[in-house]
């Protein structure tokens, strides 16, 4: 599990989290959700990682939108288990002796694709064998005088060294960030005219600018989607976005609702790159997927990236304002503690929530962020997240309604 320590930071004055598998942020608007979620974007990613300097990493503060003042009081620290880096005024630090060979390293991405060629053998076995002792049969015998035996038992171990690498390279911090901005619709509605606005270098916000340049790959190379729980399917053809609806009426994206236009892109983005075969793992990170959506939707929409997520072992930020949104993943936590306490009834849990869709506590994070601190919320006697944090508004208004109804009918 990792860690990020952020001190004095924009609108964060001190939290500690753990980043695990799935992870959620909620509180009040403009409590600093999203400036962590795009801290750990950046924290992750490949474009720090491999060029570790203090300018590189204001400018990615600009390219997404949280380029607040570094003080000398600011303290941005993540670790990955005995790995850490540490940004200050002027500096980042860290302790990671393979931090100068991260590009080289990062372009062995697939193992199909010459990961274990002459170019860079040596690299990938010292990086390999920092990590974990390699067994002798996955290794090839330079001594074989045959040239194809040798190269044969190297294509065979492609595979081999390609698991290894993926471990390995996750207990060194770095994955691919996919950030799912609040701003998602306008890639809807306006269509294509995006991509001519990014063409044109128009001011738009570098993060918006990548997921537009996700979905333009997604879309590309899904080409049709059927989204089941939508009861409709998404095609891109003639560089247009359609839907077809359950009615058999098809039409074009930008002119359906804001509901579909917020959730179609969200969608084909997960399908696609979440399926995506890559030995460096995706970090999805989605601001309010809730957004535009009525509860059921709500619900459906979490089932269907949990049910990625648990397919593909990527990982998973989410901020959301949402009690939908916490208490359908609360229900997939509940479901695979109840088939760990009895897994007699596994056939009736199944039948409940199905088994792709179980959640394993241990591997969840949740906190609530106000003022600049934040808190866990997880209920670890009942195994919970917490999902009634978010909903304590409900509360007042319920107490403010009894209030009223008891004034109403004063005697």
């Amino acid at each position: 599990m990792d860690k990020l320590i952020v001190k004095n930071f924009g609108p964060i004055k001190d939290i500690c989290i753990d980043v695990n598998d799935i992870n959620i942020f909620i509180g009040p608007t403009a409590s600093g959700k999203s400036t962590v979620a795009k801290l750990i974007a950046i924290l992750k990613g490949l474009d720090l990682l491999g060029d570790l300097k203090f300018d590189k990493f204001l400018g990615l503060l600009i390219d997404h939108n949280i380029d607040f003042e570094v003080e000398k009081t600011t303290e941005i620290t993540y670790f990955v288990n005995d790995i850490y880096w540490k940004i200050g005024l002027g500096y980042i630090e860290s302790n990671n002796e393979f931090k100068e060979d991260i590009p080289k390293i990062a372009a062995i991405s697939r193992y199909g694709n010459g990961a274990f060629d002459s170019k860079n053998e040596t690299l990938l076995l010292a990086f390999l064998n920092y990590f974990s002792t390699i067994p002798d049969h996955l290794l090839t015998n330079e001594n074989d005088q045959d040239t194809q035996t040798r190269e044969s038992k190297r294509e065979g171990n492609k595979k081999h060294l390609g698991d290894l690498f993926k471990e390995a390279i996750s207990k060194l911090g770095v994955s691919n960030p996919i950030y799912i901005s609040a701003e998602r619709m306008l890639i809807s509605s306006i269509g294509d005219s995006l991509f001519g606005l990014m063409k044109n270098d128009v001011s738009i916000a570098k993060s918006l600018k990548e997921f537009g340049s996700l979905f333009e790959t997604a879309r590309r190379n899904l080409k049709s989607f059927e989204m089941l729980f939508l009861k409709a399917k998404y095609e891109y053809s003639d560089k247009n976005n359609f839907l077809t609806l359950s009615n058999g009426l098809k039409v074009k994206l930008e002119k359906t609702s804001s509901g579909f236009q917020s959730l179609v892109p969200l969608m084909v983005v997960v399908e696609y790159f979440a399926n995506y075969d890559r030995l460096i793992d995706n970090f999805f990170i989605i601001e309010e997927p809730e957004l535009n959506l009525y509860p059921s939707m709500q619900k459906s929409l979490m089932e269907f990236i949990v049910g990625k997520i648990n397919l593909s072992k990527d990982k998973l930020i989410i901020t959301t304002h949402s009690p939908y949104t916490l208490t359908t993943i609360d229900n997939l936590i509940q479901a695979k503690n109840a088939f760990e306490l009895h897994p007699e009834l596994k056939d009736e849990i199944r039948n409940t929530v199905p088994e792709n869709l179980w959640v394993d506590f241990k591997k969840v994070s949740c906190y609530y962020f106000e003022e600049g601190f934040c808190r866990s919320t997880l209920d670890f006697e009942t195994q919970s997240i917490g999902s009634s944090n978010i909903d304590d508004v409900s509360i007042s208004l319920g107490e403010t309604f009894d209030k009223l109804m008891d004034l109403k009918y004063h005697e």
